[in-house]
């Protein structure tokens, strides 16, 4: 089992302690992380050097961008670290972040601001069939891609600027559609966690 040293700790991964952290008022240090790369680092270091709050806005932000990027994972990795009075605040963050995002791609669905989307035609002519649909109530498949993710949200944000839904009713429920997930996963992060913590 491998061994990492930061700042003179030396602490064996996959055990309780490589999770053990500390706070101050502006970032949060993480101790004996296990050794790591990709975006397991990019998280890591994004919280070591931004503090939780900007990290998780940051990193929410540029995911809802770059679909590539995993928010959830991220998500879950950030409730590991979190303080139950902190909750809201990173719900609060997380959906801005994510919703910023999502604001971009609408606009540019609109035409209004121009981003190189063409590798996700394929989706978004998905998600325009999906909304032509449901053309009389499409703000119900939008509270229900943000809550599920299903369909994705990029390419719902990318249609509903295309078919020119009304941007209050895309931001309104978009807002609760990602609020509700990101309190789910946070909650349900956190209560495992400490349950496991108590074992």
């Amino acid at each position: 089992m491998p061994v990492c040293e930061r700042g003179g700790t030396s602490i064996q991964s996959g055990t309780t302690a490589d999770r053990r952290i500390f706070w101050d008022e502006h970032a949060i240090h993480v101790i004996g992380q296990s050794c790591k790369t990709g975006s397991e680092f990019m998280f890591e270091s994004l919280i070591a050097r931004s503090g939780i709050y900007t990290g998780t806005f940051i990193y929410c932000f540029i995911g809802g961008l770059i679909p590539i990027l995993n928010t959830e994972l991220f998500l879950v990795s950030v409730a590991t670290f979190l303080k139950p009075d902190s909750l809201f605040h990173l719900v609060g963050l997380a959906t801005l972040g994510q919703m910023l995002a999502k604001t971009v791609i609408y606009w540019s669905g609109r035409g209004v601001i121009r981003l190189p989307l063409h590798r996700f035609a394929r989706k978004m002519e998905q998600a325009h069939n999906r909304l032509e649909q449901w053309k009389h109530k499409p703000y119900w498949i939008l509270l229900l891609s943000g809550v599920s993710g299903i369909p994705p949200f990029y390419a719902m944000s990318l249609a509903s600027g295309v078919l020119r839904i009304r941007f209050r009713y895309f931001l309104l429920f978009g807002v609760i559609g990602f609020g509700i997930r990101f309190l789910v996963i946070f909650y349900v992060s956190l209560h495992s966690f400490h349950q496991m913590m108590q074992r």
